[in-house]
Formats: C-alpha cells, structure tokens, sequence
C-alpha cells in the first residue's frame, strides 16, 4: 500500500469529528492530531519535500507526529517560500502536548473539559482551512 496523506487526512479528521460528536474524547483527541499531522505534511509535499516511490517523506527529520512536526514544518515551508501556508505563527506549538502514546491511556483523562481545553478541533479546521488553501492553490492536487 502506498501512502495518501491527503486521503488519510479526511479520513481521520471526519472520524476524529463524529467521535467527538459522540463523546469519544479519547479517541477522538488522538485522531485529531493525526489527522493534522497528514495535512501538515500534505502540505509539505506540495511544497517540494521529497517523498519515496511509496509516497512516504524522504527525510528523517519530518517522520514524527505532529507534536514534534509542526517545528519542522515552520521551517520547511519559510524555507520553501510558502509562508502564506503557516496557519500559525511560527512561535505558536499547536498540539505540543498532543503524545501518539495517549492512545495508552486511560479514556477517565479525556473529558469534553480537557479537550476543548487543548483546542484541538479548533487547530485542526486553521490546519484544514490552510490545506483547502493550498489545494484551490493548485499546490496539492486533489
């Protein structure tokens, strides 16, 4: 199988959103922040990062998650003269406390308080607004 991140990233913001929708906080959290991770790097592609025969990123530095990525994704898209695709500023971390280790947790520690608390719905749409951005754009190809 090849690696889609666009295709992954709808996937898992619609999934994230109807657990959410559905008081799955847990889960939901967990694939909001994938789901922000592949647009991030869907966007990168489109920038110019190099990507296998597979579809997977080349470098190194940019197969993390999304709570280590979004420091390299600053730099990557300044770097690439995409600016006007940062939904952040550079010195705002979205999801820095975001772990892929939370999918261990226990489902007690995420509530409709603490998720809204970390405003990850809120983060992925900015990252979602961006990535429709670059594809009327014409920079990433449907």
């Amino acid at each position: 199988m090849s690696t889609d991140f666009l295709d992954a990233s709808h996937r898992h913001y619609t999934d994230a959103g109807l657990l959410d929708r559905h008081e799955r906080y847990a889960n939901a959290d967990h694939l909001y922040g994938i789901a922000a991770e592949c647009m991030l790097k869907t966007i990168m592609i489109g920038l110019g990062a190099q990507v296998s025969n597979k579809g997977n990123l080349r470098e190194q530095a940019y197969k993390v998650h999304i709570d280590t990525l979004w420091l390299e994704f600053s730099a990557f898209v300044g770097g690439a003269g995409g600016s006007n695709y940062m939904p952040f500023p550079p010195h705002q971390t979205p999801f820095l406390d975001w772990d892929i280790n939370q999918r261990y947790a226990a489902e007690r520690h995420f509530t409709d308080r603490w998720i809204r608390s970390k405003r990850r719905r809120e983060d992925v749409q900015a990252i979602a607004r961006t990535l429709q951005a670059a594809i009327l754009d014409g920079l990433v190809s449907e």
